[in-house]
Formats: structure tokens, sequence, C-alpha cells
């Protein structure tokens, strides 16, 4: 049974969350088949008695008050992910004043809890995924023999499921940080080309990160190098990470082109070029204050990390100017399309400052781009 205060942490989450959205009709050059299930995602919902998991029943969630609101019914939702600070209170560290929460572990196969919430107002099919130094591990399921790169199940409304689990027994006990980054989607069989009158949100689903110290340093050892710096755009705002297919900015509107079918075809195979524009440290306001000295960013093709510029993923080295309000980075990458013809959804997500526990951005909820879905059809012969 959850503690009181987690329960009161829980409730007072949902509370404080606003989704909204925007009824802005989009127009269709062409019929596309979006049929999609979870057998060709071959991706099966477990059973939690299988896995010896139990809902517990925390809040009753009221359905949306109108047709304007970005809801679990028309779009993806919301949920909340943490660690259980009662179940896991020998190896959770709260150093608020330090900001940051350290998880410290004897080995990485160490047992943790995952707590689970469906904020949602109808039950739905929530995808668990488990980031290690930004890069996707399997876990598994405590007592199980399974190894999961994604672990789907079927959560009630206001619902919440604790889940312990061990990482990949690949993983390494090493002298460095390491950053533990933990998401949780619900409908991810959703694909955003679908929505024709409504602009999805990025409210569809939650990460956060935390500290893992063997004893060692406490700065994070990342192999990968710093890419080419991007082109500095000023004047122009693109109010977070978007990641679109378009190389060109403006200034009115959203401060970017977007993607307004939410939707990009291309062929089996193919090399994608794709742009991010990001303002480092100004989305939210208590960021602006924050020295940003460099960010990396991390995506996913249904559900599965994908390489960008053939490097799991991007890091960039920014310019402390450049976090000022209206100065956007734009910077260029490519990905592979898959070989396999179908609907895929395409997401990103942003780590400011990734290698330095000193700072509470990255330890908070992580920033994601609005998702859109890529259609792959067959190549030519």
């Amino acid at each position: 049974m959850l503690q009181k205060k987690t329960v009161i942490w829980l409730v007072t989450v949902l509370l404080t969350i606003l989704i909204t959205g925007c009824n802005t009709q989009h127009e269709e050059n062409e019929v596309i088949d979006r049929t999609t299930s979870y057998e060709n995602r071959e991706r099966v919902i477990m059973s939690m008695h299988e896995l010896g998991l139990e809902e517990i029943h925390v809040h009753e969630i009221e359905g949306p008050p109108n047709n304007y609101m970005l809801t679990c019914e028309r779009l993806r939702g919301y949920v909340d992910v943490a660690l259980l600070q009662d179940n896991n209170e020998n190896i959770i560290d709260y150093q608020h004043e330090e900001g940051f929460i350290q998880i410290n572990l004897e080995t990485p196969q160490d047992q943790i809890v995952v707590s689970l919430f469906n904020a949602c107002h109808v039950d739905r099919p929530i995808l668990v995924k488990v980031f290690f130094n930004y890069e996707e591990t399997p876990f598994r399921v405590a007592g199980s023999e399974i190894y999961f790169d994604d672990l789907l199940l079927k959560v009630s409304s206001g619902h919440v499921v604790n889940i312990p689990i061990n990482l990949s027994s690949n993983l390494e006990k090493n002298e460095y940080l390491n950053i533990l980054s933990i998401g949780a989607f619900p409908n991810p069989e959703h694909h955003t080309m679908k929505d024709d009158s409504f602009t999805i949100s990025n409210m569809f689903g939650e990460m956060h990160s935390w500290a893992i110290s063997y004893g060692g340093s406490e700065r994070l050892k990342l192999d990968v190098p710093f890419m080419t710096p991007p082109t500095r755009l000023v004047g122009i705002e693109s109010f977070g990470l978007v990641v679109q297919q378009y190389g060109q900015a403006w200034s009115e509107n959203h401060g970017v082109y977007l993607m307004s079918e939410q939707h990009l075809q291309v062929k089996s195979g193919d090399t994608v070029d794709l742009y991010f524009y990001i303002n480092p440290g100004s989305l939210i306001p208590e960021w602006r204050e924050t020295v940003v000295t460099e960010y990396l960013i991390v995506a996913m093709l249904n559900w599965q990390q994908i390489q960008l510029n053939a490097l799991p993923f991007l890091r960039v080295e920014a310019i402390h100017e450049e976090k000022a309000f209206g100065i956007t980075d734009r910077g260029h990458f490519t990905i592979i399309a898959p070989e396999e013809p179908g609907l895929y959804e395409f997401v990103a997500f942003i780590i400011f400052n990734p290698i330095d526990i000193h700072d509470d951005v990255h330890h908070w909820g992580v920033q994601f781009t609005f998702p859109f879905t890529i259609e792959v059809t067959k190549a030519s012969d």
C-alpha cells in the first residue's frame, strides 16, 4: 500500500498539470491508410497478474470539461512516473539543497521501484522506457526472467502500479556519475497524423532522470563528441525543442515552420534530413537563470531509440549568451528510415547540462518536442 505522503504527492502533481490544445483544422492531400494495432507493432500488453503486479486506486479522475481539452480519449493524455521514496528509502538520497536526487546503488542491477500513475480519465495502455546514460537499456520486472526494451501495461484510470525492476545485466559498475531516465507514455499505438482537428500537445507522457553514483566522480563521462555548433537565429522563437523537416525559420506565429499535417512521407531506407530549433534555458522562466553549457537530444522512432548523425544522440555545446530569450539555435541531423513500410512515430527529448549534477534542470521532468508521424513507403525498384 502506498504511504500517505506518496499518495498526496501524486494527487498534487495531477492537479497542477495543465493540458491545453489548439482547435486547428488540418487539410489532407491524400488518403492514407491509418490503421494501426499492437500486433503490427509487435508489442503485447503484459499481464500484471503474470508479472506479480497490482494496481492501487488513489484518485478519481473526471472526464474533460469541454471538447477543447487534449484528453486521454482523444490523444495520449497524461501519466506520471517516479521512484518511490518509501520503497527505495535505503538507496534514494533527496539532496534538494544541492539540486538533484541521487540513487545509491551497489551495482547497476540493484532493484529499484518505479511508481506509474495513470492520470487519464479512462483506462489506457502505458509504455515504460528506461535509459541509462541517455541510451535505452533492457530491464526486467523483479522476479521475471524476461528482459524488455519497453514494457506495455494497461493501467486503470486513477490507479498507480508499483513496478520493481532490475536493469540490464550487461551494465557494468564504473567510477563515473550515471544518469537513469525512466519514461511512461500512454497510447503508444497512437499516430499524430490521425488527429485532423487538433494540434497535438507535447504533454503525451512523462520522463524523469536521477543521478546514480557508485562512489566515484560526480560528472558523467560521454564518449559522443560535440556536433558542429548550430546556426544562431536572432529574433526567432521556437519555444523549446522543435524538430521538423524544414531548414528555414520565420518570425511570425510560432516562430518556425510547423509541420501542418504532422506527417512526413519517405521511402524505406532513405536518409531523412531533419532540423532542430532550441532556445536553451528560455522555455520556463526559472530556467532562464540557469547557465546552459551544453545540451543533448535523444530521439525515438516507434518508441525505439534511433541514431542521429550515426550517433546515439546529438551532443551540442552551448554558448552562455545564446540562452537569452529571443535567440534560437538551429541544427541539422539525419536519420535512416526503416526498411519495413508503415507508420512510425517520431519523438525527441532534450537534456540541458547532461554531464553535471549541479543543477536541477535535467533532474526534473524531461522536455519533449512535438511528435509527428513518418510514413515509410516501399522504395521504387
